[in-house]
């Protein structure tokens, strides 16, 4: 099943740069009607309600030329025969129908619905939100780096629980005995590495943990792999066709995943993503060879992979023969606000408080006006994360989300689980580390079961190896890794 975010994506794009005449529909009958006036001098041939009822918004672009084209040949007509009321209905509804569709967003919520199996929407629910690694922009710094740590995961999200459940947030502020002086929870009040395993081994979470396990709150997120979007990026190059440009990212990213410092020198080598059009070829040639090399010393046995690797190849060949040009390639930029639109797009019932951004704010002020069924969507507040204790320890649990996400990437999913299984619990070597695991697992697991577009990876789509994994694991870990019971503090 595709995740929401990506049917939400490969149709975002398209919603916001269409023209009126895009997306304008006249059905068939009301052009009969108004030719019918227009030749016939009937004024009283329709009444604006009639109208109205005539009109239907679909995608029928060849009547809606075809009623704009008469209109036009025939405004002499109807100044002469004082038809103005006729033309002024005309335009009215016209203007009307073109300002519904272009901000009813509603076609692309059924979109998403209908291609959603047991997935229930109508949850009256209150989400909490908040984000790590929103890097917005990528480039090869002077240091022949990129600006920012690609290997890291943007992640939004936090905690949502029933609009009648209470919280009891202030319970685990106590329990969590922080510093007077700490007005404002963070990740780093928690626990103080970068490293997954160790931030595990903190007592506090556990203390965290805990509560969310036994108040019985959920959590919530979509995470984006950059290295994928760096990976898409590259495929933009070979690939303009956008269903294959799937294909080419996924094997572009297999690349990335298993060989980064090779990727990063052909990066630094071109000054990546700001290449020079002189430069282009050279920049597709490097990664050719590369492809080659790869291929060369793989021994590649898998026909498949004989397939994914000349199909690159060949795309290369057909793009360097072309002479494509590209234009301001200035750096990688990944549209963030797009992630923070479609939960309370989808989720009409429930509210969403999200920590302040002023950048997002100000990217969906210029949507205010979207709606659905006619009704704006105003569902969702920003608010400061001092103000509120929810949002605060959303950003401890996406900070962790993260960490997991990225420590997923040392583990291969093939059909071996037990592989990864034996691998994770040699990895925890503490009684801590093995219960906070675990009750992270059961958190999300629990989420899952109970909405799975609460848990949205965004990352290679043939693999989907972070979210698989996760749940694959997750369905097996409290009976494979041996823990104390933590079910009541």
């Amino acid at each position: 099943m595709k995740s929401f975010f990506e049917i939400w994506r490969n149709n975002i794009k398209e919603f916001l740069f269409r023209k009126p005449k895009e997306v304008l529909d006249i059905d068939s009958a009301i052009l009969a009607i108004l030719n019918d006036a227009v030749l016939k001098n009937r004024e009283d041939i329709i009444t604006q309600e009639e109208l109205i009822k005539k009109i239907e918004r679909s995608k029928k672009d060849r009547i809606k030329e075809l009623i704009i084209k008469s209109i036009g040949n025939k405004s002499d007509v109807l100044i002469k025969n004082n038809m103005s009321e006729i033309s002024s209905i005309i335009c009215a509804e016209y203007n009307r129908i073109v300002k519904l569709t272009i901000n009813d967003i509603g076609g692309i919520r059924s979109k998403i619905i209908n291609q959603s199996d047991k997935v229930d929407y109508s949850l009256k629910f209150r989400f909490y939100y908040d984000e790590t690694n929103n890097y917005r922009k990528f480039y090869i710094n002077d240091k022949g780096k990129f600006n920012q740590p690609i290997e890291n995961f943007f992640v939004l999200g936090g905690l949502c629980l029933d609009e009648k459940q209470k919280d009891n947030v202030e319970s685990l502020m106590s329990n969590l005995k922080l510093q007077k002086n700490v007005k404002e929870l963070k990740a780093h009040h928690v626990f103080k590495s970068q490293d997954f395993l160790e931030c595990l081994d903190a007592s506090k979470l556990n203390v965290l943990l805990r509560w969310i396990n036994n108040n019985r709150i959920l959590i919530h997120f979509v995470a984006v792999d950059h290295m994928f979007i760096l990976a898409s990026d590259i495929a933009d190059m070979i690939c303009a066709d956008e269903k294959e440009n799937v294909f080419y990212a996924d094997i572009i990213y297999g690349f990335i995943k298993k060989d980064r410092n090779s990727v990063f020198d052909i990066m630094s080598r071109f000054n990546y993503p700001q290449i020079q059009n002189s430069e282009l070829n050279a920049f597709l040639r490097a990664w050719k060879d590369y492809i080659l090399q790869c291929k060369k010393n793989n021994d590649i046995n898998k026909f498949a992979e004989k397939v994914f690797y000349d199909s690159v190849i060949e795309r290369i060949d057909t793009v360097l023969i072309s002479d494509v040009r590209f234009e301001n390639r200035d750096c990688i930029v990944e549209k963030y606000d797009i992630y923070y639109q479609i939960m309370p797009i989808l989720f009409l019932n429930s509210t969403h408080i999200f920590d302040e951004e002023l950048e997002i704010q100000e990217e969906l002020l210029k949507n205010a006006q979207w709606t659905i069924n006619e009704q704006k969507i105003n569902n969702y507040s920003f608010t400061n994360s001092v103000n509120s204790r929810m949002v605060q320890v959303s950003d401890v649990m996406v900070s962790l989300i993260s960490k997991l996400l990225k420590y997923t990437r040392e583990f291969e999913m093939g059909n071996r689980t037990d592989i990864s299984l034996s691998k994770l619990k040699s990895s925890l070597k503490t009684q801590m580390q093995r219960e906070n695991f675990c009750l992270l697992m059961k958190i999300i697991k629990n989420s899952y079961e109970k909405n799975q577009q609460f848990i949205c990876v965004h990352e290679c789509y043939t693999k989907r190896n972070a979210l698989n994994l996760l749940m694959r694991i997750s369905k097996i870990t409290e009976e494979n890794i041996v823990m104390e019971n933590y079910e009541n503090d």
